[in-house]
């Protein structure tokens, strides 16, 4: 192997490396962003929102235990592009309700502004770590 395709070969995987970070990292800021904005009665919409590796998590977590939530945050850790896209999931029959303004306690749009406020946070520690290769 030249030193150009060992060269070539170094930057490939620094960047694999860093897109695999940049998903970690977005997805879990984003879902602190959802689990702080969204209104709770009895914690069961906030400990629903469950990220998952490949596909969208199926089912509700019962009651506001979160296991679902760990056990989607360790998935989300251990992250490479390999094994497909990572989602954030609330199954509640009632997020969207809480998302329209049901509560008090959230404004409408909570979702879309903690979705926007997850991403900013994780650009910016994204381009801090970037800024390291």
């Amino acid at each position: 192997m030249s030193d150009l395709e060992a060269q070539a070969r170094k930057i490939a995987q620094s960047m694999a490396r860093l897109v695999d970070e940049a998903v970690k990292i977005t997805t879990l800021e984003i879902q602190y962003e959802l689990k702080r904005s969204t209104p709770v009665d009895t914690g069961h919409a906030r400990s629903n929102w469950v990220p998952s590796v490949g596909a969208p998590a199926r089912g509700e977590e019962p009651g506001s235990g979160g296991a679902a939530q760990a056990a989607g945050e360790a998935s989300i850790a251990g992250y490479k592009a390999t094994a497909g896209s990572a989602y954030i999931s609330n199954n509640v029959p009632y997020i969207q309700r809480l998302d329209q303004g049901h509560s008090l306690q959230a404004p409408t749009g909570f979702v879309r502004q903690s979705v926007t406020r997850g991403t900013r946070k994780a650009q910016a520690k994204i381009n801090a770590r970037a800024k390291r290769l």
